[in-house]
Formats: C-alpha cells, structure tokens, sequence
C-alpha cells in the first residue's frame, strides 16, 4: 500500500517538492487480497504496482508482490491524495 502511495504521486504528473510536502496520501480499502503462497525470512519480495484508474483525488491501484517471479500475493489497492 506504501509502494502505492508512492506511485500515485509520481503519476500525479510534474508536481514540485513543496507542493508535495502539502499533500498526503490516505488509504481507502485493500480489496480483493490474495495470498497464493508462504513468503519466508531470506526470500526477496519485489512489488509491481501499476495505476488502474485516476477519478479526481481518488486513485485505485493493482498491487502484485513476487519472489523469484514466483506471484505469491495480490490485491486491489484504494488511496486518496489530498491537501493537508
């Protein structure tokens, strides 16, 4: 969800670090979570997140996580970016 926030605000287009300090990033809902398989100590996690759709302040997001290209947990990922 963190990995997320981070890429709603990249997609946000060519936004300056003062205008992004006056922002923040509240998560609606994890939907649709699917754990496939164990992650254990020592494994090495790689997130793949992309955009779904921007309405307005809302963002919705596909969030996949990985080990050795191995998909082991998805999920449906709600934010909303507002001013502080």
């Amino acid at each position: 969800a963190q990995a997320g926030g981070i890429l709603a605000f990249k997609s946000m287009g060519d936004m300056t670090e003062e205008e992004a300090a006056q922002k923040v990033v509240y998560f609606m809902s994890i939907d649709r979570a699917k754990f496939r398989a164990p992650v254990k100590p020592g494994d090495r996690l790689e997130y793949r997140i992309s955009v779904l759709k921007n309405k307005g302040q809302i963002w919705v997001l596909d969030g996949k996580a990985y080990v050795d290209d191995v998909l082991v947990s998805e999920a449906e990922l709600k934010a909303m970016i507002v001013d502080k």
